[in-house]
């Protein structure tokens, strides 16, 4: 009798518990340009969310030839499309899953904590070597910098044209700050 009802116990409290707690997942997206985001999702958010990138990841590459021929048949635009920077988003998970959503926002909170660092260092790195470039190599550099956003924009435009949405981007200003702004 006592084995029947501790079985008893035991299975309404994993019914109760499968049926009334949200599986949370902290998610590691990475946009075109190669910058990290952790966004704390639950399993149907994830799955959602890993549907749509593959369903970008599939007309990438088209988009990245398409981009090529436009940018070659352009007389006017200078030197070559950055392909090799624009990289197809990326979605993984990190770490096992949370039931307890407090928990996951810890987690959340020490690994956004821990990207804004590496970008705040990325910007000062940035800063550092825009420092010493000299003045008559800073319209060459500033030129580098206008190829690769130009780059950026015309595959960021193209993709959402294809599919008929925007698609996220986690930070271009700070890996490619405006070399105008006064540092």
């Amino acid at each position: 009798m006592r084995k029947k009802i501790c079985f008893l116990l035991t299975s309404l409290m994993l019914t109760a518990f499968a049926h009334g707690s949200e599986t949370y997942v902290i998610a590691k997206v990475t946009d075109i340009l190669g910058n990290i985001k952790y966004e704390l999702l639950t399993r149907d958010e994830y799955a959602e969310l890993n549907k749509q990138i593959i369903e970008e990841n599939k007309i990438f590459s088209k988009v990245i030839a398409e981009c090529r021929v436009e940018w070659k048949s352009d007389a006017e635009r200078k030197g070559v499309f950055q392909a090799s920077k624009v990289k197809a988003r990326k979605i993984a998970t990190s770490g096992a899953p949370y039931r307890d959503k407090e928990k996951a926002m810890e987690k959340l909170a020490k690994l956004e904590e821990n990207v804004t660092e590496k970008r705040l260092e990325e910007l000062d790195e940035h800063r550092r070597k825009w420092a010493r470039v000299k003045e008559e190599d800073r319209a060459k550099e500033e030129e580098k910098l206008n190829i690769w956003r130009e780059s950026f924009e015309m595959v960021s435009k193209k993709m959402q044209e294809a599919l008929g949405r925007e698609i996220p981007n986690y930070g271009f200003d700070l890996i490619a700050p405006n070399p105008n702004a006064k540092h």
